[in-house]
Order: C-alpha cells, then sequence, then structure tokens
C-alpha cells in the first residue's frame, strides 16, 4: 500500500471515530497520519479537531495544529472557521474576528453565515467573559451589529431605515 493511500485511510478512520466521538482513537489515527506525511493539511486539522475532545491537551498545541493546517492550505473555509470557534472559546477574539472573516473572503457563498456566527458568538463570549457595562456593551453590541448587517447584507442605512419603519408598525399597534 502506498503512503497517500495508507495517510488517507488513516485520515478517514480518525474522521469516522470524531463521528463517534471517540476522540483518542480518532487522535491516534491522525498522528499516525502526520508521520507519514507531515505535509499533509487535513492530519493536523483532524488532529486539531480531535484534540478538542481531549482535556489534558492543551490550547497552544490545538491552535498549533489549526496553524499549520492553514499554513498547508490557506484556501479551506472549514479550517478558518473552526478556529475561529476555538478561538472564541479562548477569548482569543482578535484571531477569531481574522478567522471569521478569512473564511468569508474564501467562501463568498457562505459568507453571510460567517460573519452571523461571529457575531452571535462575540456577544454570547463577551457576556459569558464578564457583564458587559457602559462603553464595552456598546463597542460588543457594535462591532456584533456590523458582523449581523454583513451577514444579512445589508447596509447600516437600511437598518436604520427599517428599525423606524418596525418602531413606526409597532406604535401603530399599540395604539389599537
Amino acid at each position: 500500500m502506498t503512503t497517500n493511500k495508507k495517510v488517507d485511510e488513516l485520515i478517514h478512520e480518525g474522521n469516522s471515530y470524531l463521528n463517534e466521538l471517540e476522540f483518542e482513537k480518532a487522535l491516534k489515527c491522525f498522528k499516525e497520519a502526520i508521520k507519514l506525511d507531515p505535509k499533509n493539511d487535513k492530519a493536523y486539522f483532524g488532529k486539531a479537531e480531535a484534540s478538542l475532545g481531549i482535556q489534558e491537551i492543551d490550547a497552544e498545541e490545538i491552535a498549533a495544529d489549526y496553524e499549520k493546517a492553514i499554513e498547508l492550505n490557506g484556501k479551506e473555509p472549514l479550517y478558518y472557521v473552526r478556529y475561529g470557534g476555538f478561538c472564541m472559546d479562548e477569548m482569543r477574539f482578535k484571531k477569531a474576528e481574522e478567522c471569521y472573516n478569512k473564511a468569508a473572503e474564501l467562501d463568498e457563498v457562505n459568507a453571510r453565515h460567517y460573519y452571523a456566527e461571529f457575531a452571535n458568538e462575540y456577544v454570547f463570549m463577551e457576556n459569558v467573559r464578564k457583564e458587559l457595562k457602559g462603553n464595552r456593551r456598546k463597542r460588543v453590541y457594535k462591532k456584533a451589529l456590523n458582523y449581523l448587517l454583513k451577514g444579512i447584507q445589508i447596509t447600516a442605512d437600511e437598518a436604520i431605515e427599517y428599525l423606524k419603519e418596525l418602531i413606526e408598525e409597532e406604535n401603530e399597534r399599540e395604539k389599537e
């Protein structure tokens, strides 16, 4: 069996284990694939994904695996989205924002989903981190709103117009 075929089989097997939430078994497959082909982006990505399910693995190691997968194949939007999600969980907001923006740049068809996901996660994680007050709350919601507008593909001026109409409609309903 050629090395590439063996690597492909290990990655397939690792992904199957990931689907079954068998993280240790998946990790073993991806590590073996990396030994056989240290330039295989899918193996590094799989290793990062499997490592998420194993508490003993350091966040820096997981980040390094995502970054290696991206270094080897910087054209795969999924790598950026998943790394961005990981960065959100680690409260690395600037890196997460970079990742989601890169995914949107690479995959314009799904860009609005990436923007909306980032906006929702950003507000959620900021609220988890600490209660938002004053200027910090305003900055967080402005950034989230900016990404939500990108996600639904409207401008701020259009949003203002729609909000004014919505307020008028609500006022009319209250009068009835």
